[in-house]
């Protein structure tokens, strides 16, 4: 008897946390909808406002074996760029 309780008391709160997740990540798209109802991708940050700052990195991962006969090599890398867009802030 305990143990259906113990059952019956842990499905619920599953679904309790299903439930609330899933009326967060509603939440979530309807802000993100909203942002990007109007934004123009092709138009860059600061248009007409002077320069846009941005960050950048690469990380090497793997460097290949250099062939000496024509100077060539193999190398993968990420490369990784940041900038701060305040149409998007919310």
């Amino acid at each position: 008897m305990i143990n259906n309780v113990e059952l019956f008391v842990n499905k619920t709160l599953a679904i309790n946390n299903a439930s609330i997740a899933s009326r967060r990540s509603q939440q979530i798209t309807t802000i993100l909808d909203g942002l990007l109802r109007d934004y123009q991708a092709h138009i860059r940050p600061n248009f007409g406002e002077g320069s846009t700052k941005i960050d950048f990195d690469i990380l090497v991962s793997s460097f290949g074996p250099i062939q000496d006969m024509d100077m060539s090599y193999t190398m993968n890398c990420y490369f990784r760029q940041r900038w701060r867009d305040e149409r998007l802030q919310f």
